[in-house]
């Protein structure tokens, strides 16, 4: 659940437990709101596996039949969301939960984002469509693919041209 508040028009996240590709339309119809909107109902209900609690009495449901803005309007930061929600008496904890549960701003030491920038900016490798092949196998992922072999060669494909571009820039 953490992850997907970064899905977007380019990012979606695979969910290996439920074995669903999230895309925006895909977070959109299981949560009823916008995937821009999901860290806002995250920090109201909290998380119990990172021991981070939330607001008393206010569930998926409660949260949007109290807010149905998230559902079609996009919330563009904290102080919005609390104003727009009414949640005042509650801001200092849910200041506290954005800042440990949103994933749009993470606060990483200089010598980590070097290593990341680096790698990001790295020619990519071309892709080996057999060892994808070969990985899908070992994972399992295949059995939750419909059709792996079409599905990975039009990936594969469409892939490999844009790291074509990438190494040909």
């Amino acid at each position: 659940k953490d992850f997907l508040q970064l899905v977007n028009d380019r990012v979606n996240v695979w969910s290996p437990t439920k074995k669903v590709l999230f895309d925006r339309s895909t977070v959109e119809s299981e949560y009823e709101m916008l995937s821009e909107n999901l860290v806002y109902y995250r920090i109201i209900d909290g998380d119990k596996s990172d021991n981070i609690p939330g607001i008393k009495g206010y569930g998926r449901k409660t949260i949007l039949k109290k807010m149905p803005f998230l559902k079609d309007t996009k919330i563009s930061n904290i102080d919005d969301f609390i104003t727009k929600s009414g949640f005042n008496e509650h801001k200092e904890l849910l200041d506290r939960n954005y800042r440990l549960m949103q994933l749009h701003d993470v606060s990483i030491g200089g010598n980590a984002k070097s290593t990341i920038m680096a790698i990001v900016n790295e020619t990519p490798n071309r892709l080996v469509k057999y060892k994808l092949h070969t990985m899908f196998l070992e994972d399992k992922i295949n059995q939750s693919i419909k059709n792996p072999d079409v599905w990975l060669k039009d990936t594969f494909n469409q892939l490999d041209l844009i790291i074509a571009n990438a190494t040909s820039s």
